[in-house]
Protein backbone atom coordinates (compact mmCIF):
# COMPACT_ATOMS: atom_id res chain seq x y z
CA UNK A 1 0.00 0.00 0.00
CA UNK A 2 2.61 2.57 1.17
CA UNK A 3 4.80 1.83 -2.47
CA UNK A 4 1.43 2.70 -4.29
CA UNK A 5 1.07 5.73 -2.33
CA UNK A 6 4.81 6.59 -3.54
CA UNK A 7 4.36 5.83 -6.63
CA UNK A 8 1.30 7.98 -7.38
CA UNK A 9 2.72 10.95 -5.85
CA UNK A 10 5.53 10.18 -7.90
CA UNK A 11 4.04 10.08 -10.90
CA UNK A 12 1.95 13.42 -9.82
CA UNK A 13 5.10 15.02 -9.16
CA UNK A 14 5.70 14.48 -12.77
CA UNK A 15 2.80 15.51 -14.64
CA UNK A 16 3.25 18.82 -12.66
CA UNK A 17 6.98 19.49 -13.94
CA UNK A 18 5.08 19.11 -17.72
CA UNK A 19 2.25 20.77 -17.00
CA UNK A 20 4.57 24.41 -17.31
CA UNK A 21 5.46 26.44 -20.78
CA UNK A 22 8.67 27.43 -21.46
CA UNK A 23 11.07 29.36 -19.51
CA UNK A 24 12.20 32.59 -21.58
CA UNK A 25 15.78 33.38 -20.99
CA UNK A 26 17.40 36.41 -22.49
CA UNK A 27 14.47 38.07 -24.33
CA UNK A 28 15.31 41.71 -25.74
CA UNK A 29 12.42 42.66 -27.92
CA UNK A 30 8.37 41.49 -27.57
CA UNK A 31 5.99 42.23 -30.62
CA UNK A 32 2.45 41.50 -30.44
CA UNK A 33 0.18 41.07 -33.86
CA UNK A 34 -3.15 40.90 -34.25
CA UNK A 35 -4.49 38.47 -36.48
CA UNK A 36 -4.43 40.38 -39.50
CA UNK A 37 -0.96 40.40 -39.24
CA UNK A 38 0.05 44.24 -37.80
CA UNK A 39 2.34 45.03 -35.17
CA UNK A 40 0.04 45.88 -32.58
CA UNK A 41 2.53 46.28 -29.41
CA UNK A 42 6.47 46.32 -29.66
CA UNK A 43 8.20 46.31 -26.62
CA UNK A 44 11.99 46.76 -25.86
CA UNK A 45 11.24 48.29 -22.32
CA UNK A 46 12.81 45.32 -19.92
CA UNK A 47 10.54 45.98 -17.19
CA UNK A 48 7.49 45.13 -19.16
CA UNK A 49 9.38 42.77 -20.79
CA UNK A 50 9.94 41.08 -17.60
CA UNK A 51 6.08 41.49 -16.91
CA UNK A 52 5.14 39.80 -20.36
CA UNK A 53 7.35 36.79 -19.50
CA UNK A 54 6.25 36.28 -15.90
CA UNK A 55 2.36 35.81 -17.27
CA UNK A 56 3.55 33.17 -20.19
CA UNK A 57 5.59 31.35 -17.83
CA UNK A 58 2.90 31.32 -15.52
CA UNK A 59 0.95 29.47 -17.99
CA UNK A 60 -0.24 25.36 -17.27
CA UNK A 61 -1.32 23.31 -19.79
CA UNK A 62 -5.37 22.91 -20.36
CA UNK A 63 -7.17 20.80 -23.03
CA UNK A 64 -9.08 22.93 -24.79
CA UNK A 65 -8.78 24.42 -29.12
CA UNK A 66 -8.41 28.25 -29.71
CA UNK A 67 -8.80 30.25 -32.56
CA UNK A 68 -5.72 32.61 -31.74
CA UNK A 69 -6.24 36.67 -31.74
CA UNK A 70 -2.52 37.53 -31.88
CA UNK A 71 0.94 36.37 -32.15
CA UNK A 72 3.73 36.89 -29.77
CA UNK A 73 7.44 36.88 -31.08
CA UNK A 74 9.61 37.16 -28.39
CA UNK A 75 12.79 37.96 -29.63
CA UNK A 76 15.82 36.40 -27.58
CA UNK A 77 19.63 36.46 -28.01
CA UNK A 78 19.74 33.56 -30.09
CA UNK A 79 16.28 33.27 -31.81
CA UNK A 80 12.59 34.25 -32.10
CA UNK A 81 9.83 32.41 -29.75
CA UNK A 82 6.25 32.27 -31.39
CA UNK A 83 3.27 31.93 -29.72
CA UNK A 84 -0.37 32.26 -30.19
CA UNK A 85 -2.69 34.22 -28.00
CA UNK A 86 -6.30 34.41 -26.98
CA UNK A 87 -7.00 36.12 -23.66
CA UNK A 88 -5.82 33.77 -21.12
CA UNK A 89 -5.17 30.98 -23.48
CA UNK A 90 -1.77 30.63 -25.26
CA UNK A 91 -0.29 28.02 -28.08
CA UNK A 92 3.05 26.86 -28.18
CA UNK A 93 3.39 24.85 -30.94
CA UNK A 94 0.14 23.02 -30.32
CA UNK A 95 0.12 22.75 -26.62
CA UNK A 96 -2.12 24.64 -25.41
CA UNK A 97 -1.39 26.26 -21.77
CA UNK A 98 -3.68 28.44 -19.67
CA UNK A 99 -2.33 31.82 -17.76
CA UNK A 100 -2.87 33.23 -14.91
CA UNK A 101 -3.92 36.41 -16.55
CA UNK A 102 -5.14 38.23 -20.28
CA UNK A 103 -1.18 39.48 -21.61
CA UNK A 104 -2.62 41.69 -24.07
CA UNK A 105 -5.06 43.52 -21.10
CA UNK A 106 -1.86 43.40 -19.12
CA UNK A 107 0.45 45.60 -21.46
CA UNK A 108 -1.09 49.01 -20.40
CA UNK A 109 -0.99 48.61 -16.64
Amino acid sequence: MKQLILIIMFLKMLIGCQSKALKIKDAQNIQIINSSGNVVYEIADEKKIQSIISIVESAKKEPVKFIAGYKLNVKTKDTILVFLIKDDLLNDKGIIYRMQDNLVENIDK
